[in-house]
């Protein structure tokens, strides 16, 4: 927190001058480090406390760290590039302790592409060298970078483990403030060897022996892994042990450029939930409107009265044409029996009294259809009946007894009055 607070404060101190950039190269896979000197921030070497993140980020990515020296003018970078990108921009402050004056400077570091090396760290293995210095072992004089790194590649090997030096630190972590306290103390170095799969699984059961027998790993020369490093790195082998990589930082975030956030529409049930949204409202609608009466009585409500009046007018109008309609057809049934075409109900009836020369014969048929009529109750009874009924409600017969007419149910209208006559004779024989 106090890192972050100290780049905000810098970072409005020195908004208005241009801040320094310098170029660095790095091999994927292989260790990285970077000296800082004070001497380069300010006109001379002054003791300074140092801070370094990402630019635009709050913290370094995962594979590099800030380790310190016994000297507070210096600090190194370190680590070994495992990642995606091939560039990393870190923002390094530097804060003089006499005058706290502030000064920054980008550091870009561009890294050489292997794709062995693209993914991030899951298992680490700390191993304690007690004859090195840890600024000894950077500073590389005699190449022992080099040389432990083949030690671990021969030591950690395996199908697609691909060991690398994850972090090299003292492995004694010296109190702010009590430096002076262990400043003739060996420190020995923290050597942390990462793999991007996990290591073996006869390196787990190896370092859980010697986790659990301290007498076997006292003795270096029984450890299988010991003559990998020795006599070049004395390791005590009894301190060493596995971690696993809690947290995974993505290898997009360590990106020195700020990428775009998250956002809302890039959600996986933002979708579904709105169309689920959209089926329940539609229902609850519908349910509304046309499953219940209230849904009448709101559009009724919600109708003008100007429009519930234009409709009213209109139900009126269309009733109006139907008495119209129906009287016009009792009109066309009034007419003269002999207009062609014959339709409607008189097609089917025949007048009582077509003319002079047939008047017998009519009378004749009518005698016989009554007779007939008289044999069924509830025949004699329809036609007998002298009170008025609608005309959408009548019978055949009762229309036919209004009119004045016989009644032949299987008469066609359009024959000829010989076949009629010829039926008629056959009718009365019958009878």
């Amino acid at each position: 927190m106090f890192n972050i607070l100290l780049i905000i404060f810098a970072t409005t101190l020195t908004e208005s001058k241009s801040i320094d950039t310098v170029q660095s190269d790095a091999q994927k896979g292989h260790l990285f480090v970077y000296t800082l000197h004070s001497a380069s921030y300010f006109p001379k070497t002054v003791d300074v406390t140092w801070s370094a993140t990402l630019k635009n980020r709050p913290a370094l990515p995962s594979w590099l760290h800030l380790v310190p020296s016994r000297h507070k003018a210096i600090a190194y970078l370190v680590g070994t590039p495992v990642t995606g990108v091939r560039q990393v921009t870190v923002h390094v402050f530097a804060k003089r302790l006499d005058t706290f004056e502030y000064a920054q400077r980008y550091l870009v570091i561009n890294l050489a592409d292997d794709d062995r090396y693209s993914r991030s760290t899951q298992q680490l293995i700390e191993i304690h060298v007690n004859n090195i210095e840890t600024e000894y072992l950077l500073a590389d004089r005699a190449g022992q970078i080099n040389k432990l790194e083949k030690s671990v590649r021969n030591a950690f090997r395996g199908k697609d483990v691909y060991p690398y030096l994850y972090c090299v630190q003292p492995a004694l972590q010296v109190p702010q403030g009590k430096e002076h306290l262990f400043s003739s103390q060996k420190r020995g170095t923290l050597v942390s060897v990462g793999t991007q799969r996990g290591f073996h699984p006869n390196v787990h059961k190896l370092v859980h022996y010697l986790q659990a027998n301290s007498v076997f790993c006292a003795k270096k020369q029984n450890v299988v892994l010991n003559k990998f490093f020795a006599p070049e790195f004395d390791v005590d082998w009894c301190l060493t042990r596995i971690i696993d990589e809690l947290y995974q930082t993505p290898t997009s975030a360590e990106v020195g450029q700020v990428t775009g956030g998250y956002t809302f529409w890039e959600s996986v049930l933002v979708f579904p939930l709105i169309a689920v949204f959209c089926i329940v409202l539609v229902l609850v609608l519908s349910l509304i409107f046309f499953g219940r009466r209230e849904g009448q009585q709101w559009r009724d409500y919600k109708t003008a009265k100007e429009q519930l009046d234009e409709y009213v007018s209109v139900r009126q109008s269309q009733r109006h044409l139907r008495e119209l309609s129906v009287q016009r057809q009792l009109l066309l049934m009034s007419r003269d029996q002999h207009s062609t075409p014959r339709c409607g109900v008189h097609s089917f009836l025949q007048p009582k009294y077509k003319g002079a020369d047939s008047a017998g014969d009519s009378i004749g048929r009518f005698s016989k259809s009554a007779s007939k009529l008289n044999d069924n109750g509830e025949a004699s009874e329809l036609l007998s009946t002298s009170e008025p009924i609608p005309v959408g409600k009548q019978t055949v017969a009762e229309a036919a007894r209004q009119c004045g007419s016989s009644l032949h149910l299987y008469r066609n209208p359009l024959e000829s009055e010989t076949e009629e006559e010829n039926e008629n004779d056959s009718l009365d024989e019958k009878v």
